[in-house]
């Protein structure tokens, strides 16, 4: 199994194919700061237990985005008697990050993206224009991994918040970033 990390920062998206010995591939889309994992069956002849012959082509976009390459060795068992299972398992985030909130602006739901490269204490704020903080969506210790969390345009006793300007800060003890964000009608 091949399994590829892919991330950009850039504006617009951007495409990319794999392709494989056999001539056959698979397309990945790659979305502005939202890291996407493309896991892949290598066919057979691709890869020799030593080295996996594999071609990256960029489709649309002005650059190729690989983050990080892995290949992982398993045996094909019966799906009625379980198999391997480690190839599912999320991957650590390589850095921990404030990923844009979508869709901005919003109207209902605004949905926040962030990774963790390590485990610590989290603060997921949002303040308004003033820069008054109007709530907390998240104040705990969590593990390295990618979270997402919805924000309805309400303070914290639930009460609609009045349209406008506002912003989103993600903090951890090494980590502090701010995006911002239009509550529309």
């Amino acid at each position: 199994l091949l399994e590829a990390l892919l991330y950009h920062d850039t504006t617009g998206i951007l495409k990319e194919r794999f392709i494989f010995e056999d001539g056959k591939g698979k397309t990945a889309e790659i979305y502005p700061e939202e890291p996407e994992t493309l896991r892949v069956i290598l066919p057979p002849g691709t890869y020799d237990n030593t080295e996996a012959i594999i071609e990256i082509r960029k489709l649309f976009g002005e650059y190729a985005c690989l983050a990080r390459l892995k290949v992982y060795e398993f045996e094909i068992v019966d799906k009625e008697m379980g198999g391997p299972q480690d190839w599912w398992i999320e991957e650590i985030p390589p850095r921990t990050l404030l990923l844009t909130p979508y869709p901005n602006p919003f109207l209902k739901t605004l949905k926040i993206r962030y990774q963790l490269a390590k485990r610590g204490r989290v603060l997921l704020k949002v303040y308004d224009i003033a820069g008054r903080e109007v709530r907390v969506l998240v104040d705990e210790k969590e593990e390295p991994g990618v979270y997402v969390v919805n924000f309805d345009g309400t303070d914290r006793r639930g009460k609609r918040l009045p349209f406008g300007v506002y912003f989103i800060r993600l903090k951890t003890e090494e980590f502090s970033e701010t995006k911002k964000v239009i509550f529309v009608r």
